[in-house]
């Protein structure tokens, strides 16, 4: 359509010139002008979205932001399945497809808001206090917008607050004396494969540590921060049946996986989230970015390290900041194995196990990461000193520090990547290139830095029986995170003498996907999660303001709306319980009971649980004292809007589209007629 906005426009501005009065001219002149020119704004968009419809016409271009240059609307990759077949040893031309642009965001408009309020279509920069890592700050919506053509996300310091979820679905408001940002696009814009990349720009610089940023995928099963939603989700990447129970006996460690690919046990049925049998689901995550500056801090002293020291590993010697780059796992290996090879200690870049690569070659003299040097990651994890036996067999103890990364939690599959002072100064490309159950890989500035594929991830069994079958390369909908955070648990934090405030910043973020395998949406028929989110809504959402990010009714059972610091006063109390000790458990009984409209859960009073039946109920906002009461609303099967009277269970009005009462959808129609006589 804009190659023929243009035309139109320069043949109506030559014809009039020659043959009109100069009124007529110029108003032509003027038409045509407009015309090319509304041809040429937003041409790259356009091409760039007829580009992707015309070799995939069953896929949405929706996600394509007008603002991408012509020049970036297809990628060229390998696509063999493992290392060899990308570097063949005879030198022959590898496999290589163009892959087609299917998501961007230039951050091109100025001011823009991520807050759940905006409505932003792609993203949603969320209120919390991250509690997985302890993190000093908080994150507020407040902290993430747009500036100069990127994203920003600016630390600094300034008193404020964040509500955290605990694993049991209790909420609480945590104050930190620094505040953050994070932004995701959790439930809104999800690939399952393909290569994603941004161009980012490092907050503070190369010698003093502390900042801790980040750009990950995770499976839309789970939403980062909300710990009941992750727990037994989070990091699993595993369909066998049985096996994988290493660690789940140790203090702190992972739930058990939530749904397995054994047969449903008594009193669950995962068909009615439209999940099928024998598969197993998760929420793994695969890191692309986390930028760490070694710490400027004596660890043993607690004694700032002096500046100016020369660059490099040695004693005396301030080492390079580096890049973090992991495929984290569940469930755990069984102790006493390990991906890496115990036996690997002449390779310069670690005890690098079969199915993992590290290419050296643009790290040369000359290359395009010249200088740049990758290695293992050092991290004596919980599980690495059963490896001590197989490592003293072979007169390598030197690789304790690498041979098993990870905790209680997670297996890390992890390596990092030197940075320099650029890293801090301009924008530079980090991408992941992923294939479902066959390879992840990792790009710095366009060029492969790591690869696993899935010989990696094989089954393997120690020498007391333990078994964990084969963990999967992600087969799940992933999302895009990007946040800046700061913790002791990543690297020692030299508050002292990091400058506030500081900024992370994001050029772009752009997703591309084999024309033959696009695969977006945060639910896909092999694996979906909108029912499961949708039917556990009060765990997913615990505000008025997100209910929006689920937008879809529970079909096939009763669940409820949950809202943290909030109470339903007055009304008809059908019952209390006490020692309830969720809200979750509390919103089910409303939810199970149809004369149930809004349930009140309270941590304050024996963990009581009060139900009330509908009608004659007031939303009150808590005191700070109480902020830790949650209540809800009871929703019916199919049905967004709360039970109005007793003897509910109906799931909206006949005739009404699945999920959407009559009163919704006669809404909607009011919404889009005032949207029309606006137009007009």
């Amino acid at each position: 359509m804009r190659p023929a906005l243009l035309h139109v426009g320069l043949l109506i501005a030559s014809v009039f010139w020659r043959y009109q009065t100069n009124t007529m001219r110029a108003r032509a002149l003027l038409l045509g002008l407009a015309l090319a020119a509304l041809a040429a704004h937003g041409a790259s968009a356009a091409s760039c979205a007829e580009q992707l419809q015309a070799v995939a016409p069953d896929a949405t271009a929706d996600f394509i932001d007008p603002a991408t240059a012509d020049g970036d609307c297809v990628l060229t990759l390998c696509e063999g399945n493992n290392y060899d077949d990308c570097h063949p040893s005879d030198g022959s031309t590898p496999p290589l497809r163009n892959y087609q642009l299917v998501f961007s965001d230039e951050f091109a408009e100025d001011g823009r808001s991520m807050a759940v309020e905006a409505g932003d279509t792609r993203w949603t920069a969320e209120r919390m206090w991250y509690a997985g890592t302890e993190d000093m700050e908080v994150y507020t919506p407040d902290q993430v917008t747009t500036a100069g053509g990127a994203a920003v996300i600016t630390m600094e310091k300034g008193q404020d607050w964040g509500p955290v979820q605990r694993d049991n679905g209790t909420v609480w408001n945590v104050t930190k004396d620094y505040k953050s940002g994070f932004f995701s696009s959790w439930n809104k814009f999800c690939f399952t494969g393909g290569y994603v990349e941004a161009a980012l720009w490092f907050p503070g610089d190369d010698y003093i540590s502390g900042f801790w940023p980040a750009f990950w995928l995770m499976g839309n099963l789970g939403r980062p921060g909300y710990l009941a939603t992750t727990g037994g989700f989070w990091p699993y990447t595993y369909t066998g049946c049985g096996g994988g129970d290493s660690g789940l006996d140790q203090p702190g460690a992972n739930k058990p996986q939530r749904i397995t690919a054994c047969p449903d046990p008594a009193g669950f049925d995962r068909t009615l989230y439209g999940m099928q049998p024998g598969v197993g689901r998760g929420a793994p995550e695969i890191d692309m970015v986390e930028m760490k500056v070694p710490p400027s801090i004596d660890e043993q002293t607690g004694e700032p390290i002096p500046l100016g020291l020369p660059r490099g590993g040695g004693p005396g010697q301030r080492p390079w900041p580096f890049n973090s780059m992991t495929l984290q796992l569940a469930p755990l290996l069984p102790n006493a194995t390990t991906w890496m090879d115990p036996t690997n200690a002449d390779t310069p870049q670690g005890p690098l196990g079969e199915g993992m690569y590290l290419p050296q070659d643009a790290m040369q003299t000359g290359g395009v990461l010249q200088g740049m040097w990758t290695h293992a990651t050092y991290w004596r994890g919980d599980f690495a000193d059963g490896m001590i036996p197989e490592l003293k067999k072979y007169g390598n103890m030197d690789l304790l520090d690498n041979i098993r990364p990870g905790n209680v939690v997670q297996d890390s599959v992890s390596v990092m990547a030197t940075l320099n002072s650029s890293h801090f100064s301009s924008y530079h490309k980090f991408g992941l290139d992923w294939k479902p159950q066959q390879y992840v890989r990792w790009y710095i500035d366009g060029q492969l830095v790591y690869e696993i594929d899935a010989v990696a991830l094989r089954a393997q069994t120690n020498s007391t029986g333990h078994t964990t079958f084969e963990r999967l390369i992600p087969v799940e909908a992933m999302f895009i995170i990007l946040n800046f955070a700061m913790s002791d648990s990543f690297t020692k934090v030299d508050i002292d003498r990091l400058q506030f405030p500081a900024e992370y910043k994001i050029d772009y973020v752009r997703v591309y996907q084999d024309p033959e395998a696009i695969n977006l949406g945060c639910s896909p028929p092999d694996y979906p999660t909108a029912q499961w989110i949708a039917c556990n809504r009060d765990v997913y959402v615990n505000t008025e303001a997100d209910q929006v990010l689920v937008p879809d009714a529970c079909e096939k059972l009763p669940t409820c709306k949950a809202e943290w610091g909030y109470e339903y006063q007055g009304g008809t109390q059908l019952g209390s319980m006490t020692n309830v000790t969720s809200p979750f458990d509390c919103c089910q009984a409303c939810a199970q009971d149809s004369d149930c409209g809004a349930w009140v859960w309270n941590p304050y009073y024996n963990l009581a649980c009060v139900l009330k039946a509908p009608g004659g109920l007031v939303r009150a906002k808590m005191g700070s004292q109480y902020e830790g009461i949650i209540s809800g609303l009871a929703l019916d099967p199919g049905s967004l809007e709360p039970r109005t009277s007793g003897g509910g269970g109906g799931g909206g009005t006949s005739g009404a589209p699945p999920g959407r009462s009559v009163r919704s959808t006669l809404g909607w129609l009011a919404l889009c007629v005032a949207a029309l006589a606006a137009l007009l």
